[in-house]
């Protein structure tokens, strides 16, 4: 019983999607002739030939087949807008980081993110850029780097067990935390 049930349905829904894919194609301005093929064998479905039914299946399998592909190519599309956005993403956290690397330097203004001379800013890194092909002036850079921002970091660390969690600086919230 279940089976009968479940092959109605089944036919049901087939139904449904040639209802309205016909529908659709009936308002499209340009057909292929299967697409064509498939409207007149749906518009005479009622009085098909055994080998005309079985064009009529042929061909729904097919477009449907093809729906699919064309779901799974959007599908890859978005996957794929979306990896791009995420490596934007961290394109854009690693400028911002090398940008608040050149505030710590004091070579460019915290408040307006502008170098304080430009021109002395790239000629200077220029002249940097040159000179880290030495492997010695780079590790000895390299390693007051790595001082400075360990000492960033402890500091910062600091400042954070200093200050207050933000429910007691919000009224509202140490209200419901004494409840």
């Amino acid at each position: 019983m279940k089976k009968a049930q479940e092959k109605i349905r089944s036919e049901k829904m087939k139904d449904q999607w040639l209802d309205v894919y016909v529908s659709q194609l009936r308002s499209a301005q340009k057909r292929s002739a299967e697409e064509d093929l498939l409207i007149a064998l749906y518009d005479d479905r009622e009085h098909l030939t055994a080998i005309q039914k079985k064009k009529l299946e042929a061909l729904v399998s097919a477009f449907k087949a093809i729906q699919k592909a064309n779901k799974a190519k959007a599908d890859l599309r978005a996957l794929e807008a979306s990896e791009n956005a995420l490596a934007r993403k961290e394109r854009n956290h690693q400028l911002f980081l090398s940008g608040g690397l050149l505030i710590a330097a004091g070579l460019v203004d915290s408040k307006t993110g502008k170098p304080f001379d430009q021109a002395a800013l790239i000629g200077g890194l220029f002249a940097l850029a040159e000179q880290m092909k030495d492997p010695n002036k780079k590790e000895v850079w390299s390693q007051k780097g790595n001082h400075f921002l360990a000492k960033a970091e402890a500091e910062r660390k600091a400042e954070l067990k200093q200050s207050k969690p933000v429910a007691e600086l919000h009224p509202k919230l140490k209200d419901q935390n004494k409840s």
